[in-house]
């Protein structure tokens, strides 16, 4: 670690940092996991490399997870699943899949976590990948949780149906049991200019009530900013601008898009 930094390598720097932060994160050592894998994805954010990127958020998101941070990593494994379609990779996924069951075993969704871990289990299989060790140590404790609360019947059948899943079948079971998609929801004031501008975009009315603060961004700037931008009303655009403003340090130099999908 101490020669990448000498060397001012950044994608060296960036993988030495991720060993190191493996090896912490394999030893429950989380504070220290986490400042590494922070700094690592810092890294690979600025040299634009979206499928490292997409595993150095999978990387953040277990440790959060080990930390309690359940929002952050929420965060971090739907912006890993938003990498993952745009460059079409299954391994970045994948990666983040294996987070949605750590995630569903530590909110008590035991079934979920139970499905999602056979889902991983195979899709890793047909890729041709194994676990990590830091992997095998964030998931371990959290399956055998699982396994212990549903049963030596319930627990199988769950991972029985998980391992038949197809990868989007998968991404949707993460996203429709909710493990993945919610979080601390937005209790906006109802507006009644904002609730036309949604209607008018495809929504219903009671959408901003409904979605994440994230995904409220999000449809924001894909769909109702660019289509109705005279009649967004003035805290819609100040929520959509402040979003922005906390985006873009950690996406300096890269293209538009990833900015919009970061958003």
């Amino acid at each position: 670690l101490t020669l990448s930094r000498q060397l001012g390598n950044k994608r060296q720097l960036s993988k030495a940092l991720s060993g190191l932060a493996d090896l912490r994160l394999a030893e429950a050592k989380l504070d220290e996991a986490r400042v590494l894998y922070d700094e690592a994805l810092a890294l690979d954010r600025e040299r634009g490399d979206l499928a490292i990127v997409g595993i150095d958020l999978s990387n953040l998101a277990m440790t959060s997870i080990s930390l309690g941070l359940g929002d952050r990593a929420r965060g971090l494994v739907r912006e890993g699943l938003a990498i993952a379609e745009e460059i079409e990779s299954k391994r970045v996924g994948v990666a983040q899949l294996v987070c949605s069951a750590g995630l569903a075993a530590s909110l008590s969704e035991w079934k979920c976590a139970g499905c999602l871990y056979g889902a991983t289990e195979a899709l890793w299989a047909q890729m041709g990948f194994h676990r990590e060790r830091a992997d095998e140590a964030f998931l371990a404790p959290l399956i055998a949780r699982a396994r212990g609360a549903l049963g030596d019947a319930a627990f199988p059948a769950a991972e029985s149906a998980g391992r038949s899943l197809s990868y989007e079948e998968a991404i949707a079971q993460a996203f429709g049991a909710d493990v993945v998609a919610t979080g601390h929801y937005a209790r906006v004031e109802r507006d009644a200019e904002l609730d036309k501008v949604f209607e008018a975009a495809g929504f219903a009315v009671v959408t901003p009530e409904l979605l994440d603060v994230d995904d409220q961004i999000r449809l924001f700037g894909e769909r109702v900013l660019p289509a109705y931008p005279p009649r967004l009303s003035e805290k819609a655009r100040a929520q959509l601008e402040h979003r922005i403003a906390q985006v873009r340090p950690h996406h300096a130099g890269q293209p538009a898009h990833v900015l919009r999908r970061a958003v």
